[in-house]
């Protein structure tokens, strides 16, 4: 009878070894897609980028709006530099996918999501600050106070133009 239990405990082990590896292998493809798709973004391969897209992703994004997205892109951050890293994070109980690279004005972040295929089914880009949130929101609030005030002359040229361009980017995106 003992043996019996034995070989079931290491049937299970063997078991949860493999899922565990299917599990790591799946993240590694995803990541290499995630670096692809920024490689091919950012030497204007649209087409291919498409091609990974589920079906109701490629139905609701057009490739003519894809070049406008990246134009806007290249436009506020300037020419591409380098990639920096790809990592996961979890974002509301969804797996996501991301790219981070450093362009000639802004670090960009490419996030994406997969379904079970690795089709692509969520895909955002844009350019991210180096400052922390708290940072971003102690400075946006100070813009605010002076320009409700009207201290135009006290104004961080750089500061605003940071958080401008953010801003119209973000803007640039909802209008796609």
């Amino acid at each position: 009878m003992r043996p019996q239990r034995y070989v079931v405990q290491l049937l299970v082990i063997v078991l949860g070894f493999h899922a565990f590896g299917h599990s790591q292998s799946s993240e590694n493809v995803r990541l290499s897609i995630t670096k692809d798709v920024m490689d091919e973004i950012t030497h204007n391969r649209l087409a291919s980028v498409r091609e990974r897209f589920s079906p109701g992703l490629k139905d609701s994004v057009t490739e003519n709006e894809m070049k406008d997205v990246r134009n806007e892109l290249v436009r506020i951050a300037g020419a591409f530099q380098e990639q920096i890293s790809q990592s996961t994070r979890t974002v509301q109980g969804t797996p996501t996918y991301v790219s981070k690279s450093q362009f000639e004005k802004f670090k960009v972040e490419l996030r994406l999501t997969f379904n079970d295929s690795n089709q692509i089914t969520d895909f955002q880009i844009g350019p991210i600050s180096d400052l922390s949130p708290e940072s971003m929101e102690v400075s946006a609030k100070a813009i605010t106070e002076l320009l409700r005030q009207e201290h135009f002359d006290q104004l961080n040229p750089l500061q605003c133009a940071e958080t401008w361009l953010l801003c119209e980017f973000a803007r640039a995106l909802q209008t796609h």
